[in-house]
């Protein structure tokens, strides 16, 4: 069963990192490359020859990275990474802002739900600017990592 309709469906970054994953393990990490390949594991995951693709534009060391993505099913691992990265978001502006009901207005925002629709990497680059401005004034070296 698909996913997501493919009509009308963009790609997502995510679709990529884990097509990206299943080809690496399961045909080769230079296969990665070759573009048909790659678009055919993308229609796969969406179970239509109409699916929208997308490229593979990161560099081979990135599949390091990107490998251990596709051991979970798709459906499961966006619900864990839009868990684990939406509870990292919340956490760090939360220590910026004095109690959760302040948090409210920032899991609200519209950009929220696009990037939960989208499965971006919105939450965690949101996390990790929030947590750097927490830390700025009381650890500038680890604010700047």
């Amino acid at each position: 069963p698909r996913f997501f309709p493919a009509e009308g469906l963009a790609p997502t970054d995510f679709q990529c990192f884990w097509a990206a994953s299943k080809v690496a393990l399961t045909d080769g990490p230079a296969l990665v490359y070759d573009t048909g390949v790659f678009r055919a594991a993308q229609r796969a995951l969406y179970g239509s020859e109409d699916a929208r693709t997308c490229l593979f534009s990161y560099p081979p060391y990135s599949l390091l990275l990107f490998l251990p993505l596709s051991l979970l099913p798709y459906t499961a691992l966006i619900v864990a990474w839009l868990a684990a990265t939406a509870t990292a978001y919340a956490l760090a502006v939360r220590a910026l802002l004095p109690g959760w009901v302040a948090v409210l207005p920032f899991l609200a925002f519209p950009a929220t739900f696009l990037n939960a629709w989208f499965v971006q990497n919105g939450f965690l680059s949101a996390a990790l600017l929030a947590a750097a401005a927490h830390f700025l004034a009381k650890r500038p070296v680890l604010a700047g990592i």
